[in-house]
């Protein structure tokens, strides 16, 4: 885990000092801002994903971005971000679990627009069948059951 902490502070350096010679390149500046985000700075990851948004408009950037938001405790513009990235290419199933997961929150808990989210993680047909998708699905009906215990 120290290890791994290293890394990545002596990787978001190297991004830091390369930024002004790859600002313009999208994969860069995901690469940064996920490296900022694994360090907890929130702030700095979002300032870099604000320029990748220049740069393109791949949901990526959004649902990044939205967790950036949700982990500073900033749930409406997580929202945001999350809704917007819905919409890019709504076929996409990360952004409706990260939505739940968002209203599932106790201090922002949605539990209509939750279980909304959940049922659409659950029944959309995924464009590629993975182990992410079975991961999700999984955590989302251990985060119903555990709703349905609570009520």
């Amino acid at each position: 885990m120290l290890q791994d902490q290293a890394l990545e502070k002596e990787a978001s350096t190297g991004y830091s000092r390369l930024y002004d010679s790859f600002k313009h390149n999208f994969n860069f500046l995901m690469k940064y801002a996920n490296s900022l985000f694994a360090q907890k700075r929130y702030d700095e990851a979002i300032t870099v994903l604000k320029r990748a948004n220049l740069v393109s408009c791949h949901p990526n950037i959004y649902n990044l971005l939205g967790q950036c938001y949700q982990a500073s405790g900033n749930f409406v513009d997580a929202e945001k971000c999350y809704k917007v990235s819905t919409q890019l290419l709504p076929i996409r199933i990360y952004p409706y679990y990260l939505l739940a997961k968002l209203y599932a929150e106790p201090s922002f808990f949605h539990e209509t627009e939750m279980k909304e989210m959940i049922n659409i993680v659950l029944s959309k047909e995924p464009k590629v069948d993975s182990k992410a998708i079975h991961e999700m699905r999984m955590e989302m009906n251990s985060l119903l059951n555990n709703q349905l215990l609570t009520n």
